[in-house]
């Protein structure tokens, strides 16, 4: 199988943890608009945090490692 990734253009600087969710989200056959992925992360303003995404790939059902690179 050979999926590629479409690339998906965030609205402005504070939607980039979410657009890339979403892409991901797309590659595995499943369909949210920034909006919904939004709600789920708790973004704000500022953006969404490291747990927001976090939580909401825990709720959307994938399973994932978050680390931290020095």
């Amino acid at each position: 199988m050979n999926r590629k990734i479409k690339v998906e253009h965030q609205h402005d600087s504070m939607q980039c943890g979410i657009t890339c969710l979403q892409m991901i989200c797309r590659y595995f056959g499943r369909e949210y608009s920034l909006n919904s992925l939004s709600k789920i992360c708790f973004a704000t303003t500022e953006g969404v945090s490291m747990l927001g995404i976090n939580e909401a790939v825990r709720i959307l059902g994938f399973h994932w490692i978050s680390t931290r690179s020095n």
